[in-house]
This record gives C-alpha cells, sequence and structure tokens, in this order.
C-alpha cells in the first residue's frame, strides 16, 4: 500500500491501523527469535517448489493488490491493508514460531468467552484446525496461513479488549466518549509479547480494570452457570399475589427466588402455599433489584420479570460488559461523579472511599440525556436560566398567549423578541433551582437544581429535555466544593442574597454520564434496570456481527 493511501486510511481507521500493527513488527532490524524465523522461511515444504517458503508466500496474500480482503481458506482478515503494513515492516517473516506464544493466544481466545466476546471472531476453529495438521513437518502454506490468522486474531482481540467489539458512535452518536487515557503503544506492546511470550499479560492489561466491569464478569459467569442447568421455574400467571394469600404458585415461587439468592436455599423446601412473610420479603429484594415498586405484591410486571429467561439476563450482561470497554474503563482516581440514567440516581465517590447517592430526573426518551465524560469545574448559586428558543416557542410562547401575565408571574424577562429570547432571573420558582452544576461538552448539558421536587418520588423519573436535576443539589455542591469556607451555611447566605455567585472548584472533578441497564447491588447481587431508551437491542444486534 503506498504511503498516499496510508495517509487517508488514517482519518477513519487511525486506531486500527496502529492497533493491528501488534505482533511481529520490526523495531530494530530483527527482536529475539528473527534469526531462527529467517531460517524457517526459507525452508519449502514437502511438494513444493525450491525457493518456495513461507516468507514468500506471507508476501505474495499480503501485497494482492485488491480492494478485496485477505482470504486464508475460509476466512477473512478484517484488515487487508493494515496486515500488508504489518508483515513488509518484517520482511514478511513469519511471527509466530514460539509454541508458549501459540498456546498462550488460543488459550485466551477459548477464555474470550468469559468478557463476553465471541471466540469465532478470533478465527479459533480454522487456527485449532491447522495447528493439528501441523503436527509433524508443517507445509510452508500451511505454516503462513495459521501465523496470518494468529496475528488477526492477536489484533482483534486487542482491539475489541481496549475499545470494545462495537464502535459506539456508529450506533449512537448523542454519544461523547474520550480517548485520550487509551494511549497504549499497542505495536510495540505487542511484539514484546511475542518475543518473550507474554500474551497472557498483554491482553490481561488491556482489559478494564474499573470493579464494575469485574463484576459483570462476576454476573455472566453466575447467570450462565444458572442457565446451564436450565435456568429457573416459569410462575404461571394468575392473579394479584399478595401476602397471606394461598396460591398453588407459591412453591415454585420460592425456587424461582432461591436460584439468585433473593431467597434463603432451606426456605425452598417449605411446602406451604401460603405466600408468607419471608417470601414477601424476598420478592421485595426482587423487586428493588429489578427497578420495580418494593411492595411484596406479585403482580403482571414482577411476573413478567420474574419470568424473563436466564438467557435474556445473559443478554442484558453482555451488552454491558461492551458498554465497560466504552467508558469508565479505569477504577476511580481521587473524586468522582457517576450517573447511570438508565438507574435515575447519581452517585459521589471521594478519595477516602466514601460515597453517596442521590436521585436524579433525566431527559424523555424523544429528549435523551447523552453519555458523556467530561469534568465539573464550576458552580453557579442563584442561577438565571436562559430559555432555549425550542422551548420558548413551543412551551412558553403559547402560555402567553394564554395569559399575558405569565411572564412576570413566573419571573421571566422577555430579552428578544426576533429571534425569541426569554430569561428566566434566579429565585425559588427558577426552573434551575438554586444551584447548576458546570461542566464542558457539546450538547449544552448539565445538572442543576429543581423547584419541581414531586418528581423525585416516581419510580421512571424520565421528564427533562435533557439536562439532569438532582434531588440534593445543594448537598451535592458541598462534597464538590469540599472547602470549610464554602459550607451549607455560606451557601445559603449566598442562596438568600438572590445574587448569581459563580465559584470555581479548586480541583475539576471527573463526570461520567453512563446508560448501564445492569447494576451491581452493594452487599451482593446485581440488578436489571428497564431499556428505557431502548439500546440494548441495538448493541447486542452489533456483538453478534462477525468483524
Amino acid at each position: 500500500m503506498v504511503r498516499s493511501q496510508r495517509i487517508f486510511l488514517s482519518l477513519g481507521v487511525h486506531l486500527f491501523l496502529s492497533m493491528a500493527l501488534i505482533t511481529g513488527l520490526g523495531w530494530a532490524q530483527g527482536g529475539p527469535g528473527q534469526d531462527l524465523n529467517r531460517q524457517e522461511a526459507q525452508q519449502a515444504g514437502p511438494g513444493q517448489a525450491p525457493g518456495v517458503s513461507v516468507q514468500d508466500i506471507i508476501r505474495s496474500k499480503v501485497q494482492l493488490c485488491t480492494p478485496e480482503p485477505i482470504r486464508v481458506g475460509d476466512s477473512s482478515i478484517a484488515y487487508s491493508g493494515v496486515l500488508a503494513e504489518f508483515y513488509a515492516n518484517r520482511e514478511y517473516l513469519p511471527a509466530w514460531t514460539n509454541p508458549k506464544a501459540i498456546e498462550d493466544l488460543i488459550r485466551a481466545i477459548r477464555g474470550s468467552e468469559a468478557d463476553a466476546l465471541l471466540p469465532e471472531d478470533y478465527h479459533l476453529i480454522p487456527i485449532e484446525t491447522l495447528r493439528q495438521q501441523a503436527q509433524g513437518q508443517a507445509s510452508p502454506e500451511l505454516t503462513a496461513a495459521m501465523d496470518l490468522l494468529m496475528t488477526d486474531a492477536l489484533y482483534r482481540l486487542s482491539h475489541h479488549l481496549l475499545y470494545g467489539k462495537v464502535n459506539p458512535q456508529s450506533l449512537f452518536p448523542d454519544l461523547s466518549l474520550s480517548r485520550t487515557g487509551l494511549d497504549v503503544n499497542l505495536p510495540k506492546a505487542g511484539q514484546e509479547a511475542i518475543d518473550s511470550a507474554q500474551i497472557t499479560a498483554l491482553l490481561e492489561g488491556l482489559r478494564p480494570k474499573n470493579p464494575y466491569y469485574l463484576e459483570l464478569k462476576r454476573a455472566l459467569a453466575d447467570y450462565r452457570a444458572v442457565a446451564a442447568q436450565g435456568g429457573w421455574p416459569s410462575i404461571p400467571s394468575g392473579p394479584d399475589l399478595k401476602k397471606g394469600k394461598k396460591d398453588r404458585r407459591v412453591p415454585a415461587l420460592r425456587k424461582r427466588l432461591a436460584i439468585m439468592g433473593d431467597l434463603e436455599a432451606g426456605l425452598t423446601a417449605n411446602p406451604s402455599l401460603v405466600y408468607d412473610e419471608p417470601t414477601v420479603q424476598a420478592v421485595r429484594r426482587f423487586q428493588s433489584r429489578h427497578s420495580l415498586k418494593p411492595d411484596g405484591v406479585v403482580e403482571s410486571a414482577t411476573l413478567e420479570a420474574l419470568n424473563l429467561p436466564a438467557e435474556q439476563r445473559i443478554d442484558q450482561i453482555r451488552v454491558n460488559l461492551e458498554r465497560a470497554r466504552w467508558v469508565l474503563r479505569d477504577p476511580p482516581g481521587k473524586s468522582q461523579v457517576v450517573i447511570n440514567i438508565a438507574a435515575f440516581n447519581l452517585e459521589y465517590a471521594d478519595a477516602a472511599g466514601g460515597h453517596w447517592k442521590t436521585k436524579v430526573v433525566v431527559g424523555e426518551p424523544y429528549r435523551k440525556t447523552p453519555v458523556i465524560e467530561s469534568k465539573i469545574d464550576n458552580l453557579i448559586f442563584n442561577p438565571t436560566w436562559t430559555v432555549p428558543q425550542s422551548i420558548a416557542e413551543s412551551e412558553i410562547l403559547p402560555k402567553i398567549k394564554k395569559n399575558p401575565g405569565y411572564l412576570r408571574t413566573h419571573n421571566f424577562r422577555l430579552v428578544e423578541r426576533n429571534p425569541l429570547q426569554i430569561v428566566q432571573e434566579p429565585g425559588p420558582r427558577n426552573a434551575l433551582g438554586r444551584v447548576k452544576f458546570i461542566f464542558s461538552n457539546s450538547y449544552d448539558v448539565y445538572l442543576h437544581d429543581t423547584p419541581n421536587r414531586e418528581l423525585f418520588g416516581e419510580t421512571t423519573r424520565t421528564f427533562s429535555h435533557g439536562c439532569i436535576r438532582v434531588e440534593n443539589a445543594l448537598h451535592l455542591a458541598v462534597l464538590l466544593l469540599n472547602d470549610s469556607e464554602w459550607n451549607l451555611e455560606k451557601i445559603n447566605r449566598v442562596l438568600s442574597s438572590r445574587k448569581t455567585v459563580s465559584k470555581k472548584l479548586k480541583e475539576p472533578v471527573p463526570i461520567a454520564v453512563v446508560y448501564r441497564t445492569v447494576q451491581v447491588i452493594p452487599g451482593g447481587g446485581f440488578g436489571f434496570l428497564p431499556d428505557i431508551y431502548q439500546r440494548d437491542f441495538e448493541v447486542l444486534s452489533a456483538l453478534q456481527l462477525r468483524p
């Protein structure tokens, strides 16, 4: 591939180009094992014309100047142009001559299922077949084919662990994710891993280290084990089940609740048909884990959640493992704010390991709150609200026409008639409440207080235009400021002044707005949340596609 072509490709696949150079790159005119590679490459196998070598076959494969991908048997190499550059840098010598490196890669491919990936994406069957055929004297064709497939497999697996299999922006353009922390020099790291037979260490280093990811891997193993044992019993439909009621479904309900730990296993031996207190409490635990009203009543929504097959829960976990490769890959450093859109909550973690949680209101399904990574750097007390033009025209203007005094009674000020610009002054009825939290993003989204407190009592809290309303906003402000001079008493004095005051944080605090439909329950267990924005299916479908 000529240099101009590579420059053109770099716009769309720059990261892919770098990562595909994982193995075999000649960093210093030959590394450990290079002389051995050079000797082996010159040996022709049985039935081969004199001079035909592994090196010749690799060269002929990757130098084909066609728009079609390189084919190795029935397998397709992910990025043919990239592979051509990869092998050109090592003079087309084979990369995989260390048996331990080969064994480690095959083991890693098999183990990729634990990360919710598909071993078949990494040529597992062709590689194992070729390896079996290579017992004894391997022909140059067989050796070259296996080398190409293993190089592509290591590239793909490394890329998927580091960045995710699915490109999130291709599915959801509203995602605003940073990749600045993922500056691993994969080409050099890959070469060193092959030369030193440290494939396992390389891949382990590319996996996310966030506790959420590690817990989800455990959840995946647990639910797969349950599915392998036949899953859980289905609870027949019937009238709502309330405490003290007698119902033939109660024994099956106890068994279902015990499988995932909501009910003590020993209580399943109870043959009573009475819906008793221990079973009611177990149902409440189940309902809490599944974002249902925890009243202990087995009604239609609870019954539906109970009967959802284990395989569907496994798919839900797989989707969220993929999301965990996109965002929040590392453990929290100092302080951090994480908002889970699907859970309607905000969590603050400080450097000392303290945690605090509060409820939030997020965007409506047709005005979705975007996924964002940024840093909170400024707080505004007694904020004004400049009404977005779309809201001013669609919501405020009709109210003005019905009630000419609407602006005055709601503390609005008309700034401009054409285009319509309206500002709400600070005060108890201001839509942003008493404090606004600023963090850089391309969507003009921010956190803020709200005068509409009643919405926090709802289970499903999708009521905003995209910004995030925080229930205990003043307490969050105190935590973020972390300043003895800016305690709650000082903040209340500022609020009483009705003057708009901006206060910068001493150190910006990272914030991640994520979308997770599986959550880790403190103390053990996992919770499953409604897919309020209907995004799980798209991610799952993309995960199932061959790369």
